[in-house]
């Protein structure tokens, strides 16, 4: 494309400008990290539910539906880094909930199959590194 000389000026100024507002990365956040990892009650893959992280300081939560057992967390660049409280609900029956309803905490409705330490009353907390790839944590729930 032929650019005239008095205009390649303001398009190489505009053109550094996009580039150092949008960046030149591959777009994940640093204070972000994916999460996956395996949830089990009284040594039993938990069939079905959810878990949630919530930073401990400010940021946003992020949720997963947990399914045999396994669950992921990577959509926004996965779970604020830092220390979060973790919130896992077992249900009997599965949840249509949309994934801002699961970040959000919305009450699922369904029965509990597992104690309110680990949901309600949550005493779980681990911390979230920073660095890139996967952070593997698994949960060994107990009565």
């Amino acid at each position: 494309m032929y650019i005239p000389a008095s205009m390649r000026s303001p398009v190489l100024t505009l053109s550094l400008g996009l580039l150092l507002v949008t960046g030149c990365g591959d777009g994940t956040d640093p204070n972000r990290r994916t999460i996956s990892g395996r949830v089990t009650f009284q040594g039993k893959p938990v069939p079905q539910g959810e878990i949630r992280f919530a930073p401990v300081a400010a940021g946003s939560a992020s949720a997963a539906r947990i399914t045999d057992g396994n669950f992921e967390i990577s959509h926004r660049g996965g779970v604020m880094v830092g220390e979060s409280t973790v919130s896992i609900v077992a249900t009997s029956q599965a949840s249509s909930a949309t994934q801002e309803e699961l970040d959000s905490g919305v009450d699922l409705g369904a029965a509990m199959t597992i104690p309110s330490k680990y949901n309600t009353q949550t005493e779980l907390r681990v911390e979230i590194e920073p660095g890139e790839g996967t952070q593997a944590i698994d949960f060994d729930l107990v009565d």
